[in-house]
């Protein structure tokens, strides 16, 4: 009898003519210098985004739009 041991899995991604990695199109806010600094320094501070190379820390931050919220204001809902 084989004992039993953790359980274990595999995953890949799968590209097919369903899922093409060419087909990306990372989207590009304008935004000014200034808008650009804050959002580069909040992005640094976190952990989700501190193993992004820098090729894909600018495309994050390419996409990233500030906005604004009023005090007591939901953001996530």
């Amino acid at each position: 009898m084989k004992k039993a041991g953790p359980r274990s899995s595999v995953s890949a991604e799968a590209f097919g003519a369903w899922n093409k990695k060419s087909d990306f199109k990372p989207r590009i806010v304008a935004k000014t210098s200034e808008t650009r600094e804050k959002i580069s320094n909040r992005l640094k501070q976190s952990f989700l985004f501190s193993s992004l190379s820098d090729q894909e820390f600018h495309i994050v931050l390419d996409a990233m739009d500030e906005k604004r919220f009023k005090s007591g204001e939901y953001v996530i809902k």
